[in-house]
């Protein structure tokens, strides 16, 4: 009899044990806060990192970034002004507002975005071509194209941007054109072994011209 009574004392405690586990659970489950990992404790890191310091264009970018997966365009995009005003050739944050503006459907406002950055980067050819090699980078093929296009008006002599231009039309299969832009470059700059191979696959033979060792002259030393 003793042992009957032990018996069922303990299988009331364990369930009873169970059934206080699981309260317990479901108890932490509804009053506990957000978890690690979170969407808030992921906007609270982030904010602390511009609190931290408020000039860092990356801590900006990120917080914009972050802003942009949960759909708040407009915060993204202040965010991203920020990052740009200490930062203003950050192309990262560039191309995503124009991004974000395009997701708004707001093209007249990415177009004018697009403008304002070839302006500030049209002091040489180089900043034109990065940008637009980042646009091309990120899939927005319409401003990368649109930037090559412009660089040739602002820098007609650079054999850079032509070249760059060339490439570009190459990758996109259209070779008449692709052929244009490479010659004007090689003409501009005829030592540049990239640009001759790229004119050789499209069947126009070019030739460089032969590089004299420093010092040498084009006359005969005199006797």
């Amino acid at each position: 009899m003793a042992a009957d009574i032990d018996s069922k004392t303990v299988t009331c405690w364990a369930f009873y044990s169970v059934v206080a586990l699981g309260v317990f659970l479901l108890a932490s489950c509804q009053t506990s806060g957000p978890v690690a990992g979170s969407s808030s404790e992921r906007e609270r890191y982030l904010q602390a990192l511009v609190d931290r310091n408020f000039q860092d264009p990356q801590a900006h970018y990120l917080l914009a970034e972050y802003y942009h997966t949960e759909g708040l365009w407009d915060k993204a995009i202040y965010q991203l002004d920020l990052a740009l005003r200490f930062g203003p050739f950050f192309r990262k944050a560039q191309v995503a507002k124009v991004r974000i503006l395009l997701e708004k459907g707001d093209k007249q406002a990415a177009d004018a975005a697009v403008d304002a950055f070839i302006r500030h980067s049209a002091h040489n050819p180089d900043g034109l071509v990065d940008l637009a090699r980042c646009f091309q980078q990120e899939g927005l093929d319409q401003y990368a194209l649109y930037c090559l296009q412009q660089a040739t008006l602002l820098w007609p002599r650079s054999p850079l941007v032509y070249k760059e231009l060339g490439l570009y039309l190459l990758a996109k299969d259209q070779p008449a054109k692709a052929k244009e832009s490479l010659m004007k470059s090689f003409e501009l700059d005829p030592v540049q072994p990239d640009v001759a191979g790229a004119l050789g696959r499209l069947g126009v033979v070019v030739e460089a011209p032969s590089l004299r060792p420093a010092g040498d002259s084009a006359l005969p030393p005199k006797m």
